[in-house]
Formats: C-alpha cells, sequence, structure tokens
C-alpha cells in the first residue's frame, strides 16, 4: 500500500495524540524543604486590584465531543480522498509502463559513424609529413582568404538591406502612383465606369470567351488592370456599351382624328418581298469585335457594325467554315 499524503498523516497524529488521557500530575514530595533564614519583610504599598473572574474548567464531556468530531471530519476526509488517491496513482502507473513499453518497442537509432580521415597514415607514408603539412598550412591560408571575403561580402549585404529597403519603398510608391493614374484616365475615358462595373450584364459578357483574344473577356480585363493599360480597360468598357440595346423611346400619343387625315388611301400595289440579310464571313466578324477598332472607328458606326454582328451571330448569319 502507498504512503499517506503528508498533510493527511500529521492530522492523524494530531488526532491521536489529542485522543490520549492526559498525563497523572507527579506526587508531592514528602522531605521538607530546607528552611531558610528568616529576613525583614519589605514595607510593600498595598494597591486596589480588580477580582479577575476565575476560569472555569471545561467539562471533560464536550472535550470529547469536540474531537470526536474533528477525528469523525478527517476520517471522512481520509476515506473520501485514499480511494481516489489511489486510482489516480493506480492509472498513472499503468500509463508508465505502457510508456515504457512502446519506448523499448522502438528500435534504437543507428549510431552515426565518425567521418573517414582525408589523410591517412598511407599519405603520410607516400608522400612524407612534411609535404602533408605544408599542404594543410597551405589550405589554412587559402580558407583565411576565403574567409576575409566571406566577411567583406557580408559587409557589403549589410549595407545594401537599407538600400533595397528604399527601393521598396520608391516601388510602393510608384505602384500607388500608376494605380491612382490608371484610375484617374479610366474615369476621363469613362465617367460611368463604377457604375457599369456593377450591371449583371456587364459581369455576364465579361465571363464570355473572345474568339479573337482567344480567352475571356474578364481575362483581358485583368490583363489590362495589372499592367495599368487604361486605354484597353476603356475599350472594353465601350465596346460593352456599344452592344448595348439603345433604350426605346415610348410612343408619342396619336391624335385618331389627325392620323385619319394622314393615313395613305390604299393601292392595288403589292408590298415587296423583303430581301435577304448578308451574309457575313469569319474575317468580318472578327475585324468588327476587335476592340482596337474603338480608336480608327466612328463611335456611331461601330455601335452599329456590332449590333449587326450581334444579330449576325444569334441569326446565324456568320460563316466560319
Amino acid at each position: 500500500m502507498s504512503a499517506l499524503p503528508r498533510a493527511i498523516q500529521q492530522q492523524l497524529e494530531e488526532a491521536d495524540r489529542l485522543m490520549q488521557p492526559a498525563p497523572a500530575p507527579a506526587p508531592a514530595d514528602p522531605s521538607p524543604a530546607p528552611a531558610e533564614p528568616p529576613q525583614p519583610a519589605p514595607v510593600a504599598v498595598v494597591e486596589p486590584v480588580e477580582p479577575q473572574p476565575a476560569p472555569q474548567p471545561a467539562e471533560p464531556s464536550q472535550d470529547a465531543a469536540y474531537w470526536k468530531a474533528r477525528y469523525d471530519t478527517i476520517a471522512g476526509k481520509y476515506n473520501a480522498e485514499v480511494p481516489r488517491l489511489h486510482d489516480t496513482l493506480r492509472q498513472t502507473e499503468v500509463q508508465l509502463a505502457e510508456l515504457r513499453g512502446r519506448v523499448s518497442a522502438q528500435p534504437p537509432a543507428p549510431a552515426t559513424p565518425p567521418p573517414a580521415p582525408l589523410v591517412t597514415e598511407g599519405d603520410e607514408t607516400k608522400f612524407g609529413s612534411d609535404l602533408i603539412d605544408m599542404a594543410r598550412r597551405v589550405a589554412r591560408e587559402e580558407m583565411r582568404a576565403v574567409a576575409a571575403a566571406m566577411a567583406q561580402l557580408e559587409q557589403l549585404v549589410r549595407g545594401l538591406v537599407p538600400q533595397v529597403q528604399k527601393v521598396q519603398q520608391v516601388e510602393q510608391q510608384v505602384q500607388g502612383t500608376r494605380e491612382e493614374q490608371f484610375y484617374g484616365q479610366l474615369a476621363i475615358a469613362v465617367p460611368d465606369w463604377e457604375t457599369v462595373n456593377k450591371d449583371p450584364k456587364w459581369l455576364a459578357w465579361l465571363s464570355e470567351y473572345d474568339p479573337v483574344a482567344g480567352r475571356t473577356r474578364q481575362q483581358s480585363l485583368d490583363e489590362a488592370a495589372k499592367s495599368f493599360d487604361s486605354r484597353r480597360a476603356a475599350a472594353l468598357f465601350k465596346l460593352f456599351k456599344g452592344v448595348q440595346p439603345a433604350p426605346t423611346p415610348s410612343p408619342a400619343p396619336v391624335n385618331p382624328e389627325l392620323a385619319r387625315q394622314v393615313a395613305p388611301s390604299r393601292s392595288s400595289t403589292t408590298t415587296p418581298a423583303p430581301q435577304a440579310k448578308k451574309q457575313w464571313s469569319a474575317a468580318e466578324y472578327t475585324y468588327w469585335v476587335d476592340p482596337r477598332r474603338v480608336h480608327d472607328t466612328e463611335n456611331g458606326k461601330l455601335q452599329e457594325m456590332i449590333a449587326e454582328m450581334d444579330r449576325a451571330i444569334a441569326e446565324g448569319r456568320v460563316q466560319f467554315v
């Protein structure tokens, strides 16, 4: 059985000591004490002393009940805590045994063999100790030169660190300036680009594949923004706005009397048959949807041709083969 905790052991010893009966008083010595010669009594000044109440002796029954209650309390703590401590100790021993088993089951790490010497006794016998000693001195001298060069290089690198930090700060400032210029020029070319940039139709149009560029329009816009090319970004915005249908104006109210007066009379001539719509080639389609047309074509003409290309694609009038 494992030893009890020190605090509980001390409390048990104190309780056992208090439960033991008090020792009997020692008997009085029958032999008379040697008489001392009488001395004159000094004259003392008698002061009035207030009577003190005599201490009341404690009843034995009350003391026994008090210590019995303390003993029962300590015994209750002992019976409650000692089994729990035993369980904890038993679990700790089990875990320790398990860890010892794991450690013993692991294979020992292979010992690293010491490096083999580069100069052997055979070399000293073959070349002589003087030549080998001279080679070692030459190697030490060369290492000193290498160490000096490394120190100079380290000092140079330390001197370059502040310069590199300054260059990085300048790059950040230039990056911020170029970004501000990009958005400023884009706002001049397309004043409502922020409004268009939130339009779901614009986002859907950017996700479409552009056969001219060989990628999606979103990739083209990202590349233009990354290179701070405001002209290309503005061209994409203008191209999108050019392919959007113009808002249809609401028809003005017609006066029935006026319409009756200006209505042409029916004639016996027949209505001419509609003509066939133009068929476009792949080269013509590629030419008109190219963003570069923004710079060399009038805005009205470009919007008209882009709208025609969209209708031709929708009606299957573009021959890609």
